[in-house]
């Protein structure tokens, strides 16, 4: 195996290494969502006898990373399960929050694939 080995000696794959192979396998078709991958990821490491898993907000900022590097690419957002019409007991005056503080941040429901730039 390629992977680092753990405090333990276990091997196990970074998740830099993780995500590209992962999106690299035919079964994902090139594309996955980042909540997807993050669970496969957190399935590997059991696998190898990892026990100390990193959180959700760790495994986010590498995919941030790579996608700030170029490796890979975000295609879009997918259409929510939720009506686009407002609920009814909104006041008149309601208007949406248009912060940008989490502008850079893939949006929910957002896949990620390998760039076609990235030397496999």
């Amino acid at each position: 195996m390629g992977g680092r080995p753990d405090s333990s000696g276990l091997e196990a794959k970074g998740p830099d290494e993780f995500i590209r192979d992962h999106l690299q396998e035919p079964s994902t078709g090139g594309r996955d969502y980042v909540g997807a991958m993050y669970q496969a990821y957190k399935n590997h490491l059991r696998s190898a006898g990892v026990h100390k898993l990193p959180c959700r907000l760790t495994f986010h900022k590498y995919v941030w990373l790579l996608k700030e590097s170029g490796a890979i690419v975000f295609d879009g957002a997918q259409a929510t399960s939720f009506s686009a019409k407002p609920p009814e007991d909104l006041p008149p005056d309601y208007e949406p929050s248009t912060g940008d503080r989490h502008r850079n941040a893939p949006q929910r429901g957002t896949r990620a694939s390998c760039s076609s730039d990235t030397p496999g």
